[in-house]
C-alpha cells in the first residue's frame, strides 16, 4: 500500500512539472518575439543601472524577426551615458548588436534617396573630422551580423561637411567598403529629409503596453503618406531646377587627383586641405625629442622649433628651418616592395641646431638626415607612418 502511495505522489510531482500547474512554477515561456523582447528589457532594467527611454524595430534581411533599437541611459553620473543599442533574437535569445554612446542619442531617420529613387533606413551618429556620415542601416546591420549573403548596395555611407557639402561616398562590394569616388554635391541633392517622424515609443515596464505598442506601429509603407511623397516631389524638381549652392572655398578633388594647387588659405592635397600656420605634435613628454612644432609659411619655407627633455631630466631646444614640399609619392622604402603611393608633406631643413630632429648625418652618406616626411591624413593634419606623432593645425 506504501508503495502505491509513493507512485501515486511521484506521477503527481511528474504531473505538475510538465504540465506548469503548481504553484511553483517558473518564469512563463515568452509567447512570442515581443514577449522575449520585453523580457529581456526587464530583465536589464531590474539587474543594472540603466534606464529605458524609447525603443524602435526596423525590419531586416538579416532576421524574419525585426530587429530592436534602444534608447539607453545609465543612471551611473558620468559623460557619454546615452546609447542607441541594437539587438536581434538569434537561436531563440535576444543578443545585442551593436550599440554607439555619446552625450545625445544617435539618430535614425527614414531619408528618400534620390539616386536610388527609394526609402531606406540612415544612421547618423557618428562624426567625421569636418561633419556627419550618413550611413545605410541595413548595411551597417549586415556587418554588424556578419550576414553571410550581403549585397552590393552601391553608395552605402555620405561623409558630409559642416556645409552640407559631400566630401565622399562610399562603395559596398562584396560586403567590404571601399571609397568610391569624391563628388561635388550637396546632402540635400541626395538625401531627402521630407519629414518622417522617428517612429519609436516610450518604454514602459508593462507586457501589455509593450505589445499595443509594437502594434500600433506604422509600417514603412505607412510612413510615406501622401503629405511625404509632395515634399518629395517638390524636393527632386527643385534639385533639377536649382541645386543646392556649393561653397566653392570647400575642397573637392577626385580620388585620383595628383596635383596640388594654392589659395590664400592653404594648399590642397588630394582630398585634403593643409593650411599654413603652426602645426604641434602630440607625442608625448617621453618621446619629446620626435615632438615640437612646425610653422608653415605660403612662401614654401617653413621654421621648426622643440624644447623637451631626455629620461635623465636633461633639457635641450632644437631649431629648424629650410623649405617644405606637398606631394604624392611612393613612399615604398624597399624596391621589392609592393608601390604605396599617398600625399605627404616633406621638410627639408638648410639650417638646424641642437639635439633632435634634423641633426647631424648617422653616416657619410646619409643624404636624408636633414628630410622629414609625413602621411596627410586629414584636413589640417599629419602624421608619422612608422609610430605615434600627429601633427595637427593649433594657430
Amino acid at each position: 500500500m506504501k508503495r502505491k502511495i509513493l507512485l501515486l505522489i511521484l506521477c503527481g510531482v511528474m504531473l505538475v512539472a510538465i504540465t506548469g500547474c503548481g504553484k511553483n512554477k517558473s518564469v512563463k515561456e515568452p509567447r512570442d518575439w515581443k514577449d522575449r523582447y520585453f523580457n529581456y528589457l526587464s530583465y536589464m532594467i531590474e539587474h543594472n543601472p540603466i534606464k529605458i527611454h524609447k525603443v524602435g524595430f526596423i525590419k531586416s534581411k538579416v532576421s524574419d524577426i525585426p530587429i530592436m533599437y534602444v534608447q539607453e541611459e545609465s543612471t551611473n553620473v558620468e559623460e557619454n551615458n546615452k546609447s542607441l543599442s541594437y539587438y536581434w533574437i538569434k537561436d531563440d535569445k535576444v543578443e545585442f548588436i551593436h550599440g554607439m554612446s555619446g552625450n545625445n542619442y544617435s539618430k535614425v531617420k527614414y531619408l528618400y534617396n534620390v539616386e536610388k529613387q527609394k526609402y531606406e533606413y540612415y544612421d547618423i551618429s557618428r562624426m567625421t573630422e569636418d561633419g556627419l556620415l550618413y550611413e545605410l542601416l541595413e548595411r551597417l546591420i549586415q556587418s554588424w551580423t556578419e550576414y553571410e549573403k550581403k549585397e552590393d548596395f552601391g553608395i552605402a555611407a555620405f561623409d558630409v561637411l559642416d556645409n552640407g557639402t559631400i566630401r565622399a561616398q562610399y562603395n559596398v562590394s562584396g560586403g567590404e567598403s571601399t571609397e568610391l569616388k569624391n563628388v561635388k554635391k550637396h546632402i540635400d541633392d541626395v538625401l531627402i529629409d521630407a519629414g518622417i517622424e522617428e517612429d519609436m515609443f516610450e518604454f514602459e515596464n508593462d507586457n501589455n503596453k509593450f505589445r499595443d505598442n509594437i502594434d500600433k506601429l506604422k509600417t514603412e509603407k505607412e510612413l510615406v503618406t501622401e503629405e511625404v511623397k509632395n515634399r518629395v516631389e517638390e524636393e527632386i524638381n527643385r534639385i533639377k531646377t536649382n541645386p543646392k549652392p556649393i561653397n566653392e572655398n570647400t575642397q573637392s578633388f577626385s580620388t585620383n587627383s595628383t596635383t596640388t594647387s594654392k589659395n590664400s588659405n592653404g594648399i590642397s592635397a588630394g582630398n585634403y586641405t593643409i593650411k599654413y600656420g603652426i602645426y604641434k605634435s602630440n607625442v608625448t613628454e617621453y618621446m619629446g625629442e620626435f615632438g615640437g612644432e612646425y610653422t608653415i609659411k605660403p612662401d614654401g619655407t617653413f621654421s621648426y622649433t622643440n624644447t623637451w627633455k631626455d629620461y635623465d631630466g636633461n633639457t635641450s631646444t632644437n631649431t629648424a628651418s629650410g623649405t617644405y614640399e606637398v606631394r604624392y609619392a611612393n613612399m615604398k622604402e624597399i624596391e621589392e616592395m609592393p608601390d604605396d603611393y599617398k600625399w605627404v608633406i616633406t621638410f627639408t631643413a638648410t639650417s638646424y641646431s641642437g639635439k633632435g630632429r634634423f641633426t647631424d648625418p648617422t653616416s657619410p652618406n646619409d643624404k636624408y638626415y636633414n628630410v622629414d616626411s609625413y602621411d596627410i591624413t586629414g584636413n589640417n593634419k599629419f602624421q608619422a607612418s612608422q609610430y605615434e606623432n600627429v601633427w595637427t593645425l593649433v594657430n
